[in-house]
């Protein structure tokens, strides 16, 4: 599976098209909210979710970060 580390900057908002699986936050603290979904997730350093099935996916850097998507 390949996976692509991409950095942001705090307060950067990232969106996502369908195609990814999962998004992890390799460092800092992300927010990530979807427009089928009915809750919003805030990811740390570590932390994963899978986003497969997910659409219109924001990611915002709540504080400089990197991510991960595969």
């Amino acid at each position: 599976m390949t996976k692509i580390l991409t950095r942001m900057e705090r307060n950067e908002v990232l969106s996502l098209q369908e195609g990814a699986r999962y998004i992890s936050c390799v460092s800092g603290t992300i927010w990530i909210t979807s427009k089928n979904c009915q809750r919003d997730t805030f990811l740390r350093e570590g932390d994963n979710l899978q986003i497969e099935g997910m659409r219109r996916i924001c990611v915002q850097a709540i504080r400089d970060a990197e991510i991960a998507l595969g």
